[in-house]
């Protein structure tokens, strides 16, 4: 048995989405049936959903411009989760994230991808590696290995965390909202092209097999200059065939109005009729939490902090470990404290009692009984030496006398 193991149990993780207009939450966990000991066999099931609305100003272009009303309003949203959840999965908006699909041949081992794409991100991205969070994760095609990379400006990232944290929750992840999105929605035999509508712009991204394959985010100061967003989402179609196999399916999600487009999610997640109906509101929140559920041994996903979702799960929990050790520490100690005064303190008292005792012995006066049987004590001795005094005097009259004396 594992007392380690034990002590740190593997703890619930939720999903918080943040974008500019709310923070929603999704709490999701492995229907418990008694005739299954594996629980992935399992159905997936909403445990909690709740939203709160935050005010204009609060986050401007995907960035934390108002960081005390943030922290207000998520400390008051994870107050209606119960039990009480520490841990994390965070999707932010994708304004400030970069990303991109590298393709390169089979042959390309695993250590030899890692620097491939290392070299990659110092020459192919838009952003300084020094001030950047960087991290990929690597997918099988058929002809191809594939790599997804992300990165996003160390201080947006740095401001999310310190604010989550502060909040009182730890961050397992931070992901874009297009990765959370993806994640909930059941796979199809074939690309698609979604559209995302938000309050400072359009995101259009396309996944196959659940795997980001094209991402772009257009202001809308951007698409006022070219008067139709439908224009961009078919160049983008046509540059992704041109390359790629033919897009199967659209589907258009506007962050403004809700429950526009019916959303599949995918098998064994079980939701209220609420959220079923409202996909489009909960589907980021929810995707995040399907990231909450997975095993972290198995979560080699994209995470924009600096260090990957299992390691910072593992100090999240040493970090718990080692207060718990030393709470316990200190209560063993106030308990022997405790122990050590109680018994000092009865020692005296039952020393105090018995002085107390034997001096009430002392001095208290012989009873009537006590004295009677005292003198009929000293009466008995007087005659039984007389009896001694009698028989010492009596004359040898015969042998058998003296045998019977």
């Amino acid at each position: 048995m594992d007392l380690l193991k034990i002590i740190t149990r593997e703890e619930p993780i939720i999903g918080i989405e943040i974008s500019d207009s709310n923070i929603r939450l999704a709490f999701l966990n492995y229907k418990k049936d008694k005739k299954s000991r594996n629980a992935k066999e399992n159905g997936i099931e909403a445990r909690c959903l709740a939203e709160t609305d935050l005010p204009d100003g609060a986050i401007v272009s995907g960035k934390i411009a108002d960081r005390k009303i943030l922290i207000e309003r998520l400390g008051n949203l994870l107050k209606k989760v119960k039990p009480k959840i520490k841990y994390a999965i965070i999707s932010i908006p994708y304004d400030n994230v970069y990303s991109k699909l590298f393709s390169f041949p089979n042959t390309l081992n695993k250590e030899r991808l890692a620097d491939t794409m290392r070299t990659v991100a110092d020459f192919q991205i838009p952003l300084s590696g020094k001030d950047s969070y960087i991290d990929w994760e690597e997918e099988s095609d058929k002809d191809n290995s594939l790599a997804f990379l992300a990165a996003a400006p160390k201080k947006i990232i740095d401001d999310y965390m310190s604010a989550v944290m502060e909040a009182g929750i730890s961050p397992v992840a931070i992901e874009p909202h297009q990765m959370s999105i993806v994640r909930a929605i059941r796979p199809e035999p074939g690309s698609v092209l979604s559209s995302v509508s938000g309050k400072n712009g359009l995101l259009i991204f396309i996944f196959r097999n659940s795997v980001i394959r094209f991402s772009r985010f257009f202001p809308y100061a951007f698409l006022l200059k070219k008067k139709s967003a439908d224009d961009e989402i078919r160049k983008v179609a046509d540059f992704y065939e041109s390359d790629n196999e033919k897009i199967i399916s659209r589907m258009a999600i506007d962050k403004k109005n809700p429950a526009k487009t019916k959303i599949n999610f995918i098998e064994r997640l079980e939701l209220t009729e609420e959220a079923r109906n409202n996909g489009e509101k909960w589907i980021g929140a929810i995707g995040a939490a399907l990231r909450g559920v997975m095993p972290r041994s198995e979560d080699v996903l994209v995470s924009l902090m600096p260090v990957g979702t299992e390691e910072a799960y593992e100090s999240h929990k040493a970090i718990a470990f080692t207060k718990f050790i030393a709470n316990t520490i200190a209560a063993i100690s106030l308990f022997f404290v405790f122990v050590y005064f109680a018994s000092w303190f009865l020692i005296i008292s039952i020393g105090k009692n018995f002085s107390n005792h034997i001096s009430a012995l002392n001095t208290s006066p012989l009873q009537y009984d006590a004295a009677k049987l005292e003198n009929d004590a000293a009466k008995f001795n007087e005659l039984v030496g007389s009896t001694a005094d009698i028989l010492d005097t009596m004359p040898e009259w015969s042998l058998l006398l003296e045998e019977l004396k």
